[in-house]
C-alpha cells in the first residue's frame, strides 16, 4: 500500500479530511513557527496532555533505572548477600 494511501485511511479514520498534494503548516505542527521550533508549542492546549504525560513517563523510567543500580545492590547486601554478590545485581 502506498504511504499516500495509508495516510489518507488514517486521516479518515480520525475523522480528518487528507489532501495527498497538502503538507502540513506551522499551525498544523503545534503552533511551531515556520522555520524553528518553539518550546511554547509543547505546552500549548493541543499538546499539554501528552507532554505532560511523556515527561511523566520519562521521570518515572529514570527513577527505575536509578533505583536498580544503586538500591538494589545494597538491598541485597542486607538481607544476606555479599558485598561483591550484591553488586552483580546492578
Amino acid at each position: 500500500m502506498a504511504p499516500t494511501r495509508t495516510a489518507e485511511r488514517i486521516a479518515a479514520g480520525l475523522g480528518l479530511q487528507a489532501d495527498s498534494t497538502s503538507s502540513l503548516s506551522a499551525a498544523d505542527q503545534g503552533g511551531a513557527e515556520e522555520g524553528g521550533s518553539s518550546y511554547a508549542a509543547l505546552l500549548s492546549p493541543q499538546n499539554r496532555r501528552n507532554t505532560l504525560f511523556l515527561w511523566a513517563v520519562f521521570f518515572i523510567v529514570m527513577f527505575a533505572f536509578y533505583f536498580a543500580n544503586t538500591w538494589t545492590p545494597q538491598l541485597l547486601t542486607e538481607v544476606g548477600f555479599t558485598p561483591r554478590r550484591g553488586s552483580w545485581a546492578a
